[in-house]
């Protein structure tokens, strides 16, 4: 009966609708993770705050299409859809609980989906790494003037550790910023 409800929304005109579960039958742990991924959608790919995305949806056809079309390895369906339309509504609908079985969704097959979503539709990650890079490459460049400093004034300073930490320090933020 749900997916009438989402059907008529896609006649008033919405490209995608969204059930919106009224109650959720998750345990908090799984609650904790979908708040987590809610977030990182808001962030990352810019999803309007209003808009409650699960995995219960319909869509009409030039949106199927369209996710068709994405021959990645690691498809992230939400990112796709959000990149497709935003013309884009939630319905609410009733949490029913399961007839028989239980999820196929491990902790590490949700940590993976989490993380293809983080990566692969936004380079605010990349972004962010490469600011990390600067900083890291650039304590490591002042540490380095430091420790010639320290051993212009005072040669008897034996350098192991700390050129060693400074060297890690600048080359791989150096890296991090390629």
């Amino acid at each position: 009966e749900s997916i009438f409800d989402l059907i008529a929304e896609l006649e008033r005109g919405a490209d995608v609708a969204f059930g919106r579960y009224e109650d959720t039958q998750q345990n908090n742990f799984r609650n904790f993770g979908s708040f987590i991924n809610v977030k990182m959608t808001e962030v990352l790919l810019e999803k309007p705050k209003d808009l409650y995305m699960s995995s219960f949806w319909a869509g009409k056809r030039f949106v199927i299409d369209e996710i068709c079309k994405y021959e990645s390895a690691y498809p992230y369906v939400g990112g796709l859809l959000l990149r497709t339309t935003h013309n884009m509504v939630s319905v609410p609908v009733k949490h029913r609980p399961r007839q028989q079985g239980k999820s196929g969704y491990t902790f590490f097959k949700l940590l993976g989906l989490w993380m293809n979503g983080f990566t692969a539709f936004s380079v605010k990650p990349l972004r962010f790494a490469t600011f990390c890079g600067g900083i890291s490459a650039f304590v490591g460049f002042v540490l380095a003037i430091v420790m010639i400093i320290r051993k212009l004034v005072n040669p008897s300073i034996l350098l192991g550790y700390s050129s060693t930490i400074t060297v890690i320090l600048f080359v791989g933020g150096m890296i991090m910023m390629l």
